[in-house]
């Protein structure tokens, strides 16, 4: 092995396991820690029992999450425009897996802000709640992505057509995510970062457990990707190796060819 893949090794493995103390330390301050929201300052709807500011602990996971998805389907964006612009399948490959890891996050997102919603509002759903719509149409807008690469065998056609898809889907993520919650009515709390008048809304201790949380959910989608292209690369190569010897020129069912998410 050479000294430079055995130094990129080393890193990997260093990274990983950065990454298991930052998410590991995190989690455990978010219980040895008092709530960022105390009882009385709750949204409090009454009926099941449970205090909202114990629950409001899940703050720390749900914003993280969505933040991270939203990050994973902007990486995606990026590597479509490069496919655009290079028609290389390798961006085709990066693009595809940063839209399926945003997906679990958007997905991890929307459960929990539905659990979030159930103890402190009361339901587990509603669509008046524009926070939850909104999260909601973007999973739907992004397993349209993956039902339409499922679809279409040809790797060339497949990867101009996800990129177009990612693109426009990356700038709807932003409108969903950022300024339609900004726009329409929401019982979210709209000040529990920033305050109105743009000061720091959160404690120095809950602002550095949250702020340690979105540097691990991001860490750990960057991990994810990067081991998901890996994986990506490999399988392209062997489906182009195994048509080189056999002579024969069929329509290549490349990776990426539906969601594993």
């Amino acid at each position: 092995m050479s000294t430079g893949k055995q130094k990129s090794n080393t890193l990997r493995v260093v990274l990983t396991w950065g990454l298991f103390v930052l998410m590991s330390a995190a989690i455990v301050a978010v219980f040895l820690t008092p709530s960022p929201m105390s009882k009385a300052a709750a949204l409090v709807t009454g009926d099941v029992g449970v205090d909202p500011s114990k629950i409001y602990r899940i703050m720390y996971f749900h914003v993280p999450q969505a933040i991270t998805a939203t990050v994973a389907f902007l990486m995606a964006m990026f590597f479509a425009v490069r496919y655009l612009m290079t028609r290389s399948l390798d961006n085709d490959i990066k693009s595809f897996h940063a839209n399926q890891a945003g997906m679990v996050f958007a997905i991890l997102a929307l459960v929990t802000g539905s659990i979030f919603a159930r103890y402190t509002w009361g339901f587990w759903w509603s669509w008046n709640e524009i926070r939850m719509t909104s999260i909601f149409i973007m999973v739907l807008m992004y397993g349209g992505y993956f039902a339409l690469r499922s679809s279409i065998p040809d790797a060339e056609k497949r990867a101009s057509l996800s990129a177009v898809m990612s693109i426009l889907f990356g700038i709807a993520a932003i409108f969903l995510m950022f300024v339609a919650p900004r726009i329409a009515a929401t019982r979210h709390p709209t000040d529990s970062i920033v305050s109105e008048s743009g000061d720091a809304a959160m404690s120095a201790l809950v602002g550095g457990i949250f702020g340690t949380f979105i540097l691990a959910y991001v860490g750990l989608f960057i991990w994810i990707w990067m081991v998901s292209v890996r994986i990506g690369r490999i399988e392209h190569n062997r489906a182009e190796s195994a048509i080189e010897e056999s002579g024969i020129t069929p329509v290549i069912e490349d990776v990426g060819a539906g969601s594993k998410a």
